[in-house]
């Protein structure tokens, strides 16, 4: 029913319900001039203001009138109709969906929906200011920046902040097209949600500290759309002669944010199937067979998983479709840049995987052969492998979780998927409330062993466990995931754990870098020693070791003389409760102090943490954004307070952790290792 219908029969309604009495008084006396004046102004007023309020109310702008940012668009797109259709037969599962960060992935920059504090803040970056402000229902950018002015010489520039993107860690914030299109430019800060700040955009990311942060317009249009809003479109307009992108962009959306369809697929046939009641009821009694959406709890374990990989692996768009394949159209055509959720995952884009980067990979048929050379040309022509693989290809870098866990044992030989650890929808039985669901979507008990164990159910034995792991059973060294899937993943300003189910190898850690387990949480032993410990309990090799990894602790080495990801992890760890408690704490400041001046903002924010969680330095007062050069009076007062404190390490070598005999610091080994350090430029491609 139309609008303009519902609101007549309302207006209708209003006037059968007061005129009524009137009506009854009249039929039954004769009314006197009075009484007919009161029954005017009784019937008078609430029709009027009835009407008022119909007519003179503001309605909010159609999105076919918004020139100004991508629009959710939900007509004539392929049968998607969005979650507000689907929330009238499933209201649980729109609920659980509705608070989870997937939801709030895009949003349309309101003062409701920013985190950011928008109330007249005054920022500064490279020379140029940011004014901040918000009126009753916008966001705005002041600035004198050219990047955002678009000329040579700067000039003061007002522009309205429109689209907002994440809400779990951090929130960044998009600008309006200077050019009367849909094309978004990022805005140069973005604000962080545990330290309720603004911070610069690079300083969020594990990247050189010199690097500087994209504001080339049209950068969401491009890459963000395709992962962070359903069935997103980017309509670029492109030069039929050269086929050469120009500025005009008419991006639309089916939704923003990451709504039911981008798990489910477009929904129009399946609301059209259950209209009737009867249908209704089948499907609530579980009908089989319906082929009207996709439910990826029904398919195999990898049709499944690929629904979440569509936007957690590493893929690159295939380059040898035609232009309406990949969203590129001089008629901004409406095609998508994905395959459906159930679809055929690399119909337009490979999923990739390190092994098709080694020029002496055997593929096994001709479409291998074909991705195989696809991949090695990518390669050359400048696909920075290093930021999202470690060098023996296990995944480095947040958010590609699929990547990772199909090249495990247990989803390569087994049924592991997605779904066998997250719950996407919170559960009936699960008695946690919808935030502590949402923080990560894991299944009731999937933060403990049960995960492992409901598919390997020998290790819910006690001793079987304990034989297994050589730990204490409630010990953090008995918990499954702390062996094989260790935090060796970066990024959203944190350790992740790595999807990639594998065990602890020190001969792996010597050859490409990657902290083993054992060293991670025994962050003051050797790797001899976990070399040692691993060869008596499972009959590894012991490799052969230089002095240092033979006498220093692996966490002091990586700390201080690995590269920006090895110090960024184990600045990290250093704050991890089992590490804490494997290590003790009270060793650990000379390490954390120096990662304080650290050239990447990455390893200052993750050593600030750290340090953070030890007694004595709840309130050290620090800013990880100040450039690593004046950083010397933040790591001599943190080793002011350790020396006053006068913590002793219980380690039982002290050796391992640069003290002397007399438990000394020895500060000459800092420096000799420090100039060791990696200092090679690292880009994590999160």
């Amino acid at each position: 029913m139309e609008s303009s219908t519902i609101e007549a029969c309302l207006v209708a309604a209003v006037i059968a319900l007061v005129t009524s009495p009137l009506v009854i008084s009249i039929r039954r006396a004769r009314p006197g001039p009075v009484a007919i004046f009161a029954g005017v102004l009784w019937c008078t007023v609430p029709v009027a203001v009835a009407w008022a309020a119909i007519t003179l109310r503001t309605f909010p702008l159609d999105e076919r009138e918004i020139i100004n940012r991508p629009i959710e668009l939900n007509e004539d797109l392929d049968g998607y109709v969005t979650s507000r259709t689907c929330e009238a037969c499933h209201p649980g599962e729109h609920a659980s969906w509705h608070r989870s960060y997937h939801r709030t992935m895009t949003q349309v920059a309101t003062p409701e929906t920013a985190l950011g504090d928008f109330n007249d803040r005054k920022l500064s970056l490279n020379g140029w200011t940011y004014l901040l402000s918000q009126s009753e229902d916008s966001l705005w950018l002041e600035t004198d920046d050219p990047g955002f002015v678009g000329e040579s010489k700067a000039r003061q520039v007002r522009r309205r902040i429109v689209m907002s993107t994440g809400s779990h860690s951090d929130q960044d914030y998009w600008v309006e097209s200077q050019d009367g299109d849909r094309r978004l430019q990022r805005m140069p800060f973005e604000w962080v949600r545990a330290k309720r700040r603004w911070v610069p955009y690079q300083a969020s990311f594990l990247a050189p500290p010199d690097a500087v942060a994209s504001s080339e317009p049209g950068e969401w249009n491009n890459g963000c759309i395709m992962c962070h809003t359903t069935r997103g479109l980017p309509r670029v307009e492109v030069h039929a002669s050269t086929g050469m992108s120009k500025p005009a962009y008419d991006s639309v959306v089916g939704e923003f944010g990451i709504a039911c369809e981008s798990c489910h697929g477009p929904a129009e046939r399946h609301v059209e199937s259950t209209r009737g009641f009867a249908d209704r009821l089948l499907y609530y009694l579980g009908r089989e067979g319906d082929d009207t959406i996709v439910n990826p709890a029904k398919l195999d374990h990898r049709k499944s998983s690929e629904v979440c990989g569509q936007c957690h692996s590493i893929w690159i768009r295939r380059s040898n479709m035609p232009d309406e394949q990949i969203g590129l159209t001089s008629r901004f055509g409406y095609v998508p840049l994905g395959p459906t959720p159930g679809g055929e995952f690399e119909e337009t884009r490979y999923l990739v995987q390190h092994r098709y980067f080694d020029p002496k990979y055997q593929p096994k048929d001709e479409p291998d052969r074909v991705k195989h050379e696809a991949l090695l040309k990518i390669k050359q022509n400048g696909f920075n492998v290093e930021g999202s693989f470690w060098p023996d290809g296990m995944v480095r870098v947040s958010g590609r979780d699929y990547s990772g866990m199909m090249e495990s044992p247990c989803f390569e030989r087994g049924e592991l998927s997605c779904t066998s650890c997250h719950d996407l929808h919170k559960q009936s039985d699960d008695a946690r409330g919808l935030d502590a669901w949402a923080d990560d979507q894991l299944g009731p008990k999937m933060n403990s062993d049960h995960a492992c164990v409901q598919c390997h159910p020998s290790f819910g034995d006690e001793e079987k466990l304990i034989a297994h792991s050589h730990h204490a059973a409630d010990s953090a060294g008995s918990r499954c995931y702390n062996c094989h899937m260790s935090y060796t993943v970066y990024g959203v300003q944190k350790a992740i754990r790595s999807h990639h189910i594998d065990s602890p190898s020190v001969a792996t850690s010597l050859a490409t870098g990657r902290p083993n387990a054992c060293n991670q949480c025994h962050l003051d032993q050797t790797m001899k020693w976990a070399a040692e410990n691993l060869a008596t309990w499972y009959g590894s090799e012991v490799p052969e070791f230089s002095e240092d990894e033979e006498q220093i602790s692996a966490g002091v080495l990586w700390a201080l003389g690995g590269h920006a990801q090895q110090r960024a992890l184990i600045a990290w760890s250093m704050g991890w409760e089992p590490a804490l408690e494997a290590s003790g704490a009270d060793w650990m400041t000379p390490f954390l102090s120096q990662l304080l001046m650290d050239p990447y903002f990455a390893v200052r924010l993750q050593a600030d943490r750290s340090l953070g969680k030890h007694a004595g330095f709840e309130n050290f007062e620090y800013d990880y954004v100040v450039p690593a050069e004046a950083q010397t009076d933040a790591t001599f007062r943190a080793r002011l307070i350790w020396e006053e404190l006068g913590g002793r390490p219980r380690t039982a070598g002290l050796g391992a952790v640069l003290r002397d005999s007399d438990e000394r610091f020895i500060y000459s080994e800092l420096s000799r290792l420090l100039e060791l350090r990696d200092d090679r430029p690292l880009t994590l491609e999160e």
